[in-house]
């Protein structure tokens, strides 16, 4: 996530080319999530904490979003693959974004002005009904399945460098320790499904 909106932020960049206002809109408020926070660092007007995203389409209708940005964190599949109980829906859930993004690309044909819409997520999601994952190690625990903290050896471990802190990420099929009941998919390993995001562009009218 802090890779997406990067450093400075995407508002403070888009400030500093003449739009003067911006928007966010999150689960959280910055105060209480260090993350949220961050992401959000440099938003004009400040963040709108929402329980669902039809709270953000009824509030887009009415502010003044010429010349302006907004920035939408919603949750996307992640919460189905931690701590979901039953098999989840993914389909569904898939579903469900793409049409709430047709809703929002139809709220801004309503408004007198050219709007770009980007979608995008910070990570791919390895299923585990999608793929025969092999254990490597023996962890226990809350341990991450797909990812040490530190510089470790090993052919299937593989040096990752994010803000100066050192991880070593797994590579495919392997897994650091077993998987519980209620989780369904795992990320932070090397794998095409968790590298790969979608990047989805769309221009109104």
């Amino acid at each position: 996530m802090k890779r997406i909106v990067g450093e400075p932020t995407i508002a403070l960049r888009l400030t500093e080319r003449g739009y003067e206002r911006s928007f966010g809109f999150s689960y959280w408020e910055r105060a209480e999530n260090e993350l949220t926070d961050r992401l959000f660092f440099g938003i004009t007007e400040g963040i709108r904490k929402v329980r669902h995203f039809g709270e953000v389409l009824k509030a887009l209708e009415r502010l003044p979003l010429e010349g302006s940005f907004v920035q939408i964190v919603r949750q996307g599949l992640d919460q189905l693959s931690h701590r979901h109980r039953d098999r989840p829906d993914i389909v569904a859930t898939v579903k469900t974004i793409v049409n709430e993004l047709a809703q929002l690309t139809e709220c801004l044909k309503k408004r007198p002005m050219t709007a770009q819409v980007f979608l995008t997520s910070d990570h791919g999601i390895l299923w585990r009904d999608e793929h025969k994952l092999r254990l490597y190690g023996a962890g226990e625990g809350s341990v991450p399945p797909r990812y040490y903290e530190g510089l470790l050896g090993g052919e299937v471990l593989w040096r990752v460098e994010f803000e100066g802190n050192d991880y070593a990420a797994l590579a495919y099929p392997f897994i650091r320790r077993k998987l519980r009941s209620d989780e369904w998919g795992v990320h932070g390993g090397l794998s095409f499904e968790e590298s790969f995001v979608p990047l989805v562009k769309l221009t109104t009218p």
